[in-house]
């Protein structure tokens, strides 16, 4: 009997000495806004964090969000960055669409 409560107090101690870390996941596409087109290799990070990733060849990306709520920012080259709220109501499944943002340079004449 003794020994069964050494056992309880053992992992109530564990278990309460462990941090917990809730984190958001979030997952999803990131695509262009006319074409429908997939962009690999756009950015998607954290505001204000060190955290972020990128989309892989499929357009498809994964963050885990230690603090909600967040603010993610997704950016490309060539398409206007877009800034989306995180909250903790937020669906898991995010498919970001990507507005082209032309870049029009003066002609030079050498």
């Amino acid at each position: 009997m003794k020994k069964g409560w050494v056992i309880v107090l053992f992992f109530i101690f564990f278990i309460g000495s462990c941090p917990v870390y809730a984190q958001k996941i979030i997952r999803g596409k990131v695509s262009d806004a006319e074409t429908g087109k997939i962009l690999q290799s756009a950015h998607i990070r954290v505001v204000g964090k060190r955290s972020g990733t990128i989309s892989n060849d499929e357009g498809r990306y994964f963050l885990g969000i230690s603090e909600v709520p967040a603010e993610i920012i997704v950016s490309y080259i060539g398409y206007k960055s877009q800034k989306i709220a995180v909250t903790e109501d937020s669906p898991g499944e995010l498919d970001i669409v990507l507005v082209p943002s032309p870049v029009v340079l003066e002609t030079i004449v050498v």
